[in-house]
């Protein structure tokens, strides 16, 4: 299988199926769920040297976390 990014995905899912709202629900939190791996591991790959004292789920919680949701 190539790689996807989570767009890629998430249109592949609607432009190859129907689904039930409840299907839908899924669908959208494996999608949100590889666009939060790939973000990660975006960031550790372009901090492979370790210049940031962090970790890619650092990075995702600080910059795209949300506590209103």
């Amino acid at each position: 299988m190539s790689k996807q990014t989570a767009i890629e995905w998430l249109f592949n899912k609607m432009n190859t199926e129907e689904h039930t709202v409840s299907e839908w629900d899924n669908i959208r939190e494996e999608a949100l769920k590889i666009e939060k791996e790939q973000i990660m591991k975006a960031f550790e790959d372009g901090n492979e040297q370790g210049f940031l004292c962090k970790e890619g789920i650092e990075y995702y919680n600080e910059t795209y976390k949300n506590e209103d949701k």
